[in-house]
């Protein structure tokens, strides 16, 4: 399922990095039967769609992978450090190979500050919080592949689908938001980036001062 979520095989496109699985997708039903049940999978796969007129299919044009392929929750507590590294890293030379135009950092890997080494350099890739935006004058992220080359990378800062799909009403703003940051990565993409308009710094600042985003930065959701 991990390398039919990675397709298609060809470098560039848009990337959606997201954060572990879930221990219980139906595997066996194969990855279309894992999509449908996966509120997340699902989610992206709808809001891709509709904001591209029909025209984007994740399993066809949009690359998905988790910052900690392969983990769950469970077999992260009782990982050591260097094996952490090693997850992120096969995660980061994932995205080396592929070598996305645009990533959509939707997910984000909470652990203490004194243990951020095992990272390495996949923080770069992380979601830096609901309506935060990536600094403009950073266009592009370096990474490293796994033969120590620096591709570079357009990064769009999002969240967890998951968070605006799934846990709150049809209309809210986190659900307006992610419609945004999914129209942004899609316009990075095609070479016309969006201009940054008022409503929509308004939006970004309803959702972070929103009172169910400010009681404790709810933890983003496993895909």
């Amino acid at each position: 399922m991990t390398t039919d979520l990675i397709q298609p095989s060809t470098v560039g496109g848009i990337l959606v990095a997201l954060q572990q699985p879930r221990p219980d997708h139906p595997f066996k039903l194969g990855t279309e039967n894992v999509i449908e049940d996966c509120p997340t999978l699902k989610a992206l796969c709808e809001v891709f769609h509709a904001v591209s007129r029909g025209s984007l299919n994740l399993l066809r044009d949009i690359s998905v992978i988790d910052l900690l392929p392969y983990t769950t929750e469970e077999d992260w507590n009782h990982m050591s450090d260097d094996e952490k590294q090693r997850i992120f890293e096969l995660s980061q030379f994932a995205i080396g190979a592929k070598k996305p135009d645009v990533v959509l950092c939707a997910g984000k890997i909470r652990m203490p500050k004194s243990c951020w080494r095992v990272k390495g350099e996949m923080w770069k890739l992380e979601s830096i919080g609901v309506g935060k935006v990536f600094p403009t004058n950073i266009p592009h992220i370096k990474l490293k592949d796994r033969y120590g080359s620096w591709i570079n990378i357009r990064r769009v800062n999002g969240f967890h689908p998951s968070y605006a799909l799934a846990h709150h009403p049809e209309y809210s703003p986190f659900r307006q938001l992610f419609f945004l940051v999914v129209v942004q990565a899609c316009a990075f993409y095609s070479g016309t980036p969006l201009c940054d308009e008022e409503w929509m710094k308004e939006l970004r600042l309803r959702c972070s001062c929103h009172p169910e985003y400010l009681s404790g930065e709810r933890d983003l959701f496993r895909s």
